[in-house]
């Protein structure tokens, strides 16, 4: 069994390669009018997967040519009335496993605790099954216009009640003064960019002390953060992932360093944008429906 060591690391060298590729950043997702497609999401508990797990799942999708958004363990398919292929290979991704450790000085039962330790699991995309045919992309619902997806970002964007102000040429988040300053709308080459820069410096927003409290990290660490956190807010409003990599590719490189020298970094600033997402998510009242599983 990796250790947790091990684990970071392997998972860091996967991170790493794929930024390398230089084709396209692990978390940025394609659009499509798929219900089936979007961020990452467990077929049996219809949760979307969190931390550095929806990265993972994007490199595998990418890696083997999958389309659905849907996965679940072995065991988890086979309870859906589905069975995985013969030969098929699962993605190994993460959770914390809690170890009771007692405290050495009394060896009292009721002074015990536990701590979280890394661990992996493997699960299998439902292109990799016989009998989720339901669940694969071409039989979602499609019928949703993505004039609809734009009045969701809107809505969303409206229900934080942040102060965004309009004008100029530079998109920031003044920490100080606690508002967003965005250029007009019209200024941005297509509405997509509009609302991929407007989820950016909300996430920002949000790690403001009287909110998420993330003001103590790096720049270059908060720049992930958002970039990752606005990427995951996109996607599950039905918003298509930018082209336009003009705004991180000065930040590539500082990552690339973070991470050789540190495996945790990624693990730290996924986990932060998940709850950024999660955060910004939870003032949009009017989500865009799952389909329901037929199993």
């Amino acid at each position: 069994m990796p250790t947790p060591k091990e684990i970071r690391q392997n998972i860091c060298q996967q991170i790493v390669d794929a930024l390398k590729s230089g084709n396209t950043l692990p978390w940025r997702q394609p659009w499509s009018n798929d219900s089936n497609v979007g961020l990452p999401t467990n077929a049996m508990s219809t949760n979307r997967y969190s931390g550095v797990n929806p990265i993972l799942l994007e490199i595998s999708r990418m890696r083997q040519g999958f389309q659905s958004k849907w996965w679940g363990t072995y065991k988890q398919i086979q309870q859906l009335g589905a069975n995985v292929k013969r030969g098929e290979k699962g993605t190994a991704i993460t959770f914390y496993k809690n170890i009771p450790v007692k405290n050495k000085k009394t060896a009292d039962e009721e002074s015990e605790k536990t701590i979280p330790l890394l661990r992996t699991y493997h699960v299998f995309n439902v292109e990799q099954t016989d009998g989720l045919d339901q669940l694969r992309v071409g039989q979602g619902d499609s019928t949703t216009d993505i004039g609809d997806y734009h009045q969701e970002a809107d809505a969303l964007i409206d229900a934080t009640e942040a102060d965004i102000r309009y004008g100029g040429n530079r998109a920031f988040y003044s920490p100080n003064t606690d508002y967003i300053q965005l250029p007009m709308r019209s200024q941005f080459p297509n509405v997509n960019d509009f609302y991929s820069t407007a989820t950016h410096e909300l996430v920002h927003w949000s790690g403001a002390a009287h909110r998420l409290n993330r003001s103590d990290m790096t720049y270059a660490f908060e720049e992930l953060v958002a970039e990752i956190g606005s990427c995951y807010t996109c996607t599950e409003i039905g918003i298509p992932a930018s082209d336009n990599l003009s705004g991180v590719t000065s930040y590539v490189q500082s990552w690339l360093r973070a991470m050789k020298d540190d495996p945790s970094f990624i693990f730290k600033a996924s986990s932060h944008a998940s709850k950024a997402a999660d955060y910004l998510l939870s003032f949009h009242s009017s989500p865009v429906e799952e389909p329901v599983m037929v199993v």
